[in-house]
């Protein structure tokens, strides 16, 4: 494994991913912090993310230490001109480039999957929240999603007009004078049972020998496996392989992680993930041995397979049961601090502060568990859980119940997860 104790990184993130940064830390002699926070009414809570940890530097922006840093790690997407800017400057940076665009312009991707032949939901695109609203009148069961602005409108399910009508009023007073401007994908379901997906890492075109199954339950649990990539279901390699021309055009060197529903034997890739997935990046901070030397020589573009540190991850997303209109805090045992991963987090002195910010919501974090078994893993996740029972969070365990029995539905359809036996839904409770 290389020694970078002698390298600096900084990690130029939006908060999300402060944790990157102080996993890095175990493996880089200095690592520093960057949380954009400008605007013409500078506000403290945008200041503070990634203040107050000894492990790493906060620093107001990236220029007062360009000289200083070795490597630039860009864990989110934008900021892809800054990316190339800073390489220009013959400095290794870890991110997406402009690959970025897969995930955020979603009209974009669709083009790519019809020049490369593969499969996809059938979609229209209308412009303006007033067309949205006429078509809706006409159709159901319909995804809606909107490219770019993420933080405006979440990916919704239009079951049909008269359960949708309430939300595009929220959204008219939300978008105010500009809601005829922005365009807006209208999706069809894949109808399956079966959702599977890549987590990992891309450099180039180039995918890793190892790389993780994961199942996730949305915004509540994630079961993973780590697989030999050649021995993946073909389902799920087929997206990456038929991608990696575009990849190593846009000079991919990030994370990367899909998401794919399988029907009729056929992959339909619904939505790229081009930066730290969460979750599973939680996982894969715990399970790359050498997540440091990963990004220290993808940035110069050489593929370096990982070192596990166990064959399976699992991790339980935590609600904190304080007013998200509110700062929120908890303390959090060092015996098991690793294990636990907070978002948009601060310190100060031996609490863990997290402030508002305008998509606050009550999940802060997420508590990992890895083991060499599926049960392993997840009786080290209870134990971790255990030692927050005082605190005034709740954490999403009885979901792995669900992620269990969707490894075993698909299992039974052929997409194999491990070739141990997977345990039976009831013991994970």
């Amino acid at each position: 494994m290389t020694d970078l104790s002698d390298r600096s990184v900084l990690v130029y993130d939006h908060g999300l991913f402060c944790e990157l940064a102080i996993r890095l830390s175990r493996e880089f002699g200095k690592v520093y912090y960057c949380c954009p926070w400008e605007r013409s009414f500078p506000i403290v809570n945008d200041a503070v993310i990634g203040n107050g940890f000894s492990e790493i530097e906060w620093v107001d922006e990236i220029w007062e230490v360009l000289d200083q840093v070795d490597l630039f790690v860009f864990p989110d997407v934008l900021h892809s001109a800054l990316q190339l800017h800073l390489e220009s400057l013959g400095k290794r940076v870890w991110g997406s480039r402009t690959g970025d665009r897969l995930e955020i312009r979603r009209a974009y991707l669709k083009t790519v999957q019809k020049e490369l032949g593969m499969h996809y939901p059938e979609y229209e695109v209308v412009r303006g929240l007033d067309a949205l609203r006429e078509r809706l009148r006409q159709v159901e069961d319909k995804y809606v999603k909107l490219s770019k602005y993420r933080g405006m409108m979440e990916t919704f399910h239009h079951i049909n007009y008269d359960l949708s009508e309430q939300l595009l009023d929220q959204l008219a007073v939300k978008f105010g004078s500009v809601k005829n401007v922005c365009p807006f994908l209208i999706e069809d379901p894949v109808k399956t049972d079966i959702e599977v997906g890549y987590d990992g890492y891309c450099v180039d075109g180039q995918f890793p020998e190892l790389a993780i199954q994961g199942y996730e339950i949305k915004d509540r649990c994630l079961i993973a496996s780590v697989q030999k990539y050649s021995e993946m279901p073909e389902e799920i390699t087929v997206v990456n392989e038929t991608l990696s021309p575009k990849l190593h055009e846009f000079r991919y060197r990030n994370f990367w992680s899909t998401e794919i529903r399988v029907k009729d034997g056929d992959s339909y890739l619904i939505d790229p993930c081009c930066r730290c997935p969460s979750p599973c990046t939680e996982i894969q901070m715990e399970l790359w041995e050498n997540l440091g030397e990963i990004l220290w020589e993808g940035a110069a573009g050489n593929l370096v397979n990982q070192q596990p540190a166990a064959q399976f991850g699992v991790e339980a997303i935590i609600d904190h049961h304080g007013d998200e209109t509110g700062w929120r805090t908890l303390q959090i045992p060092d015996d098991i601090r690793r294990w636990v991963k907070i978002y948009n987090v601060c310190k100060v002195d031996d609490t863990y502060a997290i402030p508002t910010y305008p998509h606050s919501c009550d999940a802060v974090g997420a508590v990992v568990g890895i083991g060499d078994t599926i049960e392993e893993a997840i009786d080290q996740l209870k134990e971790h859980v255990e030692k927050l029972k005082d605190q005034p969070v709740s954490v999403k365990m009885e979901a792995l119940y669900e992620a269990i029995e969707a490894v075993k539905k698909a299992e039974n359809k052929g997409l194999e997860f491990t070739e141990q036996s997977v345990p039976e839904p009831e013991s994970v409770l």
